[in-house]
């Protein structure tokens, strides 16, 4: 099943440089939104350091269900 999201999710400085920028604007758009990816499909023994994300690409942790995209909302700026 796929889903697709219809609405500007909006980042707080779409086109700066800087990782923070795009901490999305609309939170309910991609908050706990996100999906766990334990093993690819068919693939009985997985990566060597597994799929699973602890932390997004802040370094804040990941709480509760992963959100939509690289930065988890809950710990943002």
């Amino acid at each position: 099943m796929l889903f697709q999201i219809h609405r500007f999710v909006q980042f707080t400085n779409a086109g700066g440089e800087k990782l923070t920028d795009y901490i999305p604007l609309n939170k309910a758009l991609v908050e706990n939104k996100g999906i766990e990816i334990p093993l690819i499909f068919n693939d009985k023994e997985g990566l060597f350091t597994g799929l699973t994300v602890k932390h997004d690409i802040l370094g804040n942790p990941i709480i509760g269900k992963p959100d939509i995209g690289a930065i988890e909302i809950s710990k943002a700026l």
